[in-house]
């Protein structure tokens, strides 16, 4: 997946996600599991098969680990100061407020690759991490 707004080192997605758990682990802030699990849930996350007609099974396959772990993630990006992550974060806190029993139909369409596309600018991400 090729990142929005791609910055002049044309790095792609899953390396920017790499870079970003490989932080977050180096600092203490999320497990080594965590970072190995996120990008498999997230991928599976915006497969569309678990979206659409199939939002039952995206709303399970969510609330086991992924709403965690992309939680607990936004938080981290946001103690390091990753540029718009504050919004990011924000946005998952708001969405799992409206998440719960009485509203389990509601499918989970908030990914962090969602979040990268949406909210700020890919640009400045990049370079935070280019230093």
């Amino acid at each position: 997946m090729a990142i929005p707004n791609p910055s002049k080192e044309d790095l792609d997605y899953s390396e920017l996600m790499a870079l970003r758990l490989k932080l977050l682990v180096g600092k203490g802030l999320i497990s080594q599991q965590m970072a190995d699990a996120f990008p498999r849930l997230e991928a599976a996350m915006n497969q569309g098969g678990l979206l659409g007609e199939n939002f039952l099974a995206s709303y399970q396959k969510s609330d086991d680990l992924y709403k965690r772990y992309l939680e607990k993630i936004t938080r981290a990006l946001k103690a390091i100061g990753e540029p718009h992550a504050e919004e990011k974060h924000r946005i998952v806190v708001e969405e799992l407020a409206t998440m719960g029993p009485a509203v389990f139909l509601t499918p989970w369409e908030i990914t962090l690759s969602y979040l990268d596309r949406t909210y700020g600018d890919m640009d400045d991400v990049m370079r935070f991490y280019e230093t």
